[in-house]
């Protein structure tokens, strides 16, 4: 027999900027949320025009829980070029800079 998690919310709304945002959250800790803005970014085609063209902006977050019970939340962003950063609470982090002495 199997046994098929159940969402307890789920929400989707348009922005107005052409965007979107949604989000759920489940009856197994399984929790996510997402934002997604469209963003004009300009730049040189090779015969030296100017172009205009959209691209989607994400941001969001979920979370989920282990066997152990420990929750798992990570993050991301992605910027206008596609670059994705992602942050965790299981994810190693980088040092904090050190100080340059001269």
């Amino acid at each position: 027999m199997s046994s098929f998690t159940k969402f307890r919310k789920n929400r989707r709304s348009e922005r107005s900027d052409a965007g979107a945002r949604h989000a759920y959250t489940a009856d197994n800790g399984l929790e996510r949320e997402e934002t997604i803005q469209l963003r004009e970014v300009v730049s040189v085609d090779e015969d030296g025009n100017e172009v205009v063209t959209t691209v989607p902006v994400v941001s969001g977050k979920f979370q989920f829980l282990l066997d152990d019970g420990s929750v798992v939340t990570r993050s991301y962003t992605t910027d206008e070029r596609g670059h994705l950063v992602w942050q965790g609470t299981d994810l190693p982090q980088a040092p904090a800079p050190q100080p340059v002495y001269q």
